[in-house]
């Protein structure tokens, strides 16, 4: 069927512009091509469809009686067509995305909030999460993802990188000493959020730059980040934690950071299933969170 819509389009533009030729320019089709529809729908019809001379050419009553049936259909599909064009263009509907529990902040609330307000037609659904397995299956849009990314079918762009803090408050400093070597974080109190990507270990530095991976005593492991930061603030131990996250308890003095020399950051980059034609909302999302992402403030 869809040869046929074609066939009824040239021949409606051959009988609004007078010839074959005419109508090759507007289509941008060959003048045979032309031809050639208007031959095939004579044939599948059975009738004559236009008279043709050397001068000019005109519609026989069958002709006239095809233009008057098409022309709304023909109508209607310009009318769609244009719509969806238009639309597509426009940064409107749904995305649902997810993010990781650390990065449920101020940052990540600033970006979104932007989002909404700048684009009224755009919903969010945001779920959070660490896993970026099968955001096809799950359908999600988009992803926030800390750390590697293992699955190659996903398009992983790096946003920055997340400086890390080792913190507690002065009291627990004062009292329990502050570790001179990376060994001695085995006998300390210590706070472990469970979404760590190194899962029961911390992990650290050397002197050389290789990996060292630490086995804490973990008086506390919570799925909260706010919640870890707040009992080591409370003096109960030492906590890892984003710097961007505890940087006004730092400048406070309520927390100290301790052993810089043996952290190392950490890369953020967002995750979307591999495809073509992009929606604008999902370009202007991303568009927004590698502003956000890579401004010093956040991560610096």
């Amino acid at each position: 069927m869809r040869h046929r819509f074609d066939q009824w389009l040239t021949f409606r533009t051959v009988a609004e512009r007078g010839s074959f030729t005419a109508a090759a320019e507007a289509l941008d089709l060959s003048r045979a091509l032309i031809s050639g529809h208007v031959r095939q729908l004579e044939e599948h019809y059975g009738v004559r469809l236009l008279h043709r001379t050397t001068r000019c050419l005109s519609l026989t009553d069958e002709g006239q009686r095809l233009l008057k049936q098409i022309a709304p259909l023909l109508d209607e599909a310009e009318r769609t067509d244009q719509q969806m064009a238009d639309q597509a263009s426009e940064v409107r509907g749904s995305l649902r995305i997810q993010v990781p529990a650390v990065l449920d902040a101020e940052p990540l609330h600033h970006c979104l909030a932007q989002m909404l307000l700048q684009h009224p037609g755009v919903k969010l659904e945001v779920l959070i999460g660490e896993s970026v397995e099968d955001l096809v299956g799950r359908g999600i849009d988009l992803a926030l993802q800390i750390g590697r990314l293992e699955d190659s079918s996903m398009v992983c762009r790096p946003l920055c990188q997340l400086d890390t803090k080792l913190v507690a408050s002065p009291d627990y400093w004062r009292q329990a000493g502050v570790p001179t070597t990376i060994e001695q974080l085995a006998g300390h109190r210590c706070i472990h959020y469970r979404h760590c990507l190194t899962g029961r270990n911390w992990d650290f530095i050397d002197e050389s730059g290789q990996p060292v991976l630490v086995k804490p005593q973990f008086v506390v492991e919570t799925d909260s980040e706010a919640m870890a930061l707040r009992l080591a603030r409370s003096g109960v131990g030492i906590t890892t934690a984003l710097e961007f996250l505890c940087r006004s308890e730092l400048k406070q003095g309520t927390l100290q950071a301790q052993m810089d020399q043996w952290l190392h950051p950490v890369p953020l980059s967002v995750v979307y299933p591999a495809r073509e034609n992009k929606p604008p909302r999902l370009e202007r999302l991303l568009e927004l969170l590698g502003r956000t992402f890579a401004d010093p403030v956040i991560h610096r």
